[in-house]
């Protein structure tokens, strides 16, 4: 099978920030930008080939893999009504992100569902060996079935023997959340306050 033919049922755009604590608002959201977009699997390798792996971000960095349109934002009116599940991961974080974006943009996970739920699917980098993966979705049901087909297929295809439960929450607590903190941030770490966002200029060959 040609890749290059391969259709996807969407477009996928690659954001990319670097969070600052002290970040609120429009502040947080103009520190982001689209890295790439695809609506094939021969352009998702390509895009994906071509940037720094997750051992290469620094401290405080993300990616967020979402669908056109949706921004990697609580408050967008597409994901504010929705929910997250989010997964702490301590090795093969690489192979876990790829294998997770792989199987929910090639369907895998929708036979057990009537309609797409997911949103987007990003991961933070919060230490030099922990990682948040999150998982965007549309509604505000806890996927149950979708967590055990997703564990099931990462043990399958990554070799992880144990996979940890994923932390479920509704995006609308995590937007009354951050208007409870208002402007009342944490300072900067130390640690962080140096750390510079990994250039993101791409080898188009």
């Amino acid at each position: 099978m040609s890749y290059q033919k391969y259709k996807l049922n969407y477009t996928f755009q690659l954001w990319y920030d670097h969070f600052i604590p002290e970040q609120i608002g429009n502040d947080y959201e103009k520190s982001q930008i689209i890295v790439g977009e695809f609506d094939s699997i021969q352009l998702f390798w390509s895009l994906f080939n071509n940037i720094p792996k997750l051992s290469e971000l620094s401290i405080g960095s993300s990616y967020h893999l979402m669908k056109q349109g949706i921004k990697p934002l609580w408050e967008d009116p597409l994901n504010s009504d929705g929910s997250t599940s989010k997964l702490k991961i301590t090795l093969k974080y690489d192979e876990i992100w790829i294998e997770t974006i792989v199987l929910w943009i090639s369907n895998e996970f929708k036979d057990n569902y009537e309609e797409e739920f997911i949103n987007g699917i990003s991961i933070t980098k919060k230490q030099s060996d922990l990682y948040i993966l999150q998982i965007w979705q549309n509604n505000r049901e806890e996927p149950e079935e979708f967590y055990e087909t997703w564990k099931k297929c990462i043990k399958q295809n990554t070799l992880v023997v144990d996979i940890p439960s994923l932390n479920f929450k509704l995006c609308f607590d995590s937007i009354r959340g951050l208007r409870r903190k208002g402007v009342q941030q944490k300072p900067i770490r130390s640690n962080q306050s140096t750390q510079q966002p990994i250039s993101l200029n791409q080898n188009n060959d």
